[in-house]
């Protein structure tokens, strides 16, 4: 698509790229990314699309209806209060992770499909 990148940051065990994508219903942030576990032991790969003006609910809804997910594993607030974590068991290394402003009632979501495996040593 050649769109331009948005972010690109390294660490020493990370790197995080970033896109915007303009649809006729909003804009959207594509990101991807991956990290290793602090000891070199896990790999982690991930990739998000972020929705400023995303309904949380609505969201949660669709995704348990469309991809037959059932009640997810892991509900909660953020430490702070103003997110709303959401995760899902996908498969044996995939977690599916929805994040969304629901208990300040601020529009926009968050959702991550990630992936970690064990490194052979």
């Amino acid at each position: 698509m050649n769109l331009p990148v948005r972010r690109d940051a390294t660490a020493p065990a990370a790197h995080t790229k970033s896109w915007l994508v303009t649809l006729k219903h909003g804009t959207h942030e594509l990101i991807v990314g991956q990290a290793r576990g602090p000891n070199s032991d896990f790999d982690f790969a991930g990739c998000s699309i972020g929705a400023e003006d995303s309904n949380g609910d609505d969201v949660k809804e669709e995704l348990i209806a469309s991809l037959k997910l059932g009640a997810p594993t892991r509900e909660r607030a953020s430490p702070d209060g103003t997110q709303r974590l959401i995760a899902w068991k996908y498969a044996d290394d995939v977690t599916l992770l929805l994040a969304d402003g629901t208990p300040m009632k601020i529009p926009g979501i968050l959702l991550k499909l990630t992936r970690q495996t064990k490194t052979s040593h």
